[in-house]
């Protein structure tokens, strides 16, 4: 008398969740079924849609899942608020979601009272700030010592001069016409 010979799937009890259970294996997911002779074609002739343990596999996290996907969990994140990246300026992906989402939020949720954008005081443009401390291409005015203004100045390719007033040359002033 010859010995039996067990069927191939008596390595995960010949059932369909024994099968994703020992190889990993679920609907669009061979796992370690390829590498186990008979466990593909067991697969597909049991038309099998089990789950490893029973349950859904892990769903592949959305690129903005370290904040939630959300503005404020942004901005707690990386100390992120209006007009300063905080951290998140190493992240591109953290700065993309921030223009594109148009956010608007402050880590914590409140606005720090020390830490207005920087721009503020001069109304954030270009001709509020040479209205606002009196500079122009060839002067920064009295804005050399505020806080941020000649980084907004540079960053901005500022131009302006202060309302009504016209720089012809360097120490050259016309206002209002009148040179």
């Amino acid at each position: 008398p010859s010995p039996t010979v067990p069927p191939l799937c008596v390595a995960w009890g010949c059932t369909c969740q024994g099968l994703s259970d020992k190889l990993g294996t679920y609907p669009n997911h061979w796992g370690e079924a390829r590498a186990q002779p008979g466990a593909e074609d067991f697969w597909r002739h049991f038309k099998c849609t089990t789950l490893p343990g029973g349950t859904l596999p892990p769903t592949p996290q959305p690129p903005c899942a370290p904040w939630d996907c959300t503005c404020r969990g942004l901005s707690d994140k990386y100390g992120t608020y209006p007009m300063h990246w905080g951290h998140a300026k190493r992240y591109p992906v953290a700065v993309s979601f921030w223009m594109e989402n148009k956010c608007n939020t402050y880590p914590g949720g409140t606005r720090p009272p020390t830490a207005p954008p920087r721009c503020e005081q001069w109304g954030c443009s270009c001709q509020g700030m040479s209205n606002a401390y009196n500079t122009w291409p060839w002067s920064w005015g009295t804005a050399a010592s505020v806080k941020g203004a000649v980084e907004f100045w540079e960053e901005n390719k500022c131009n302006t001069h202060k309302s009504g007033q016209q720089h012809l040359a360097e120490g050259e002033v016309m206002v209002d016409g009148v040179g």
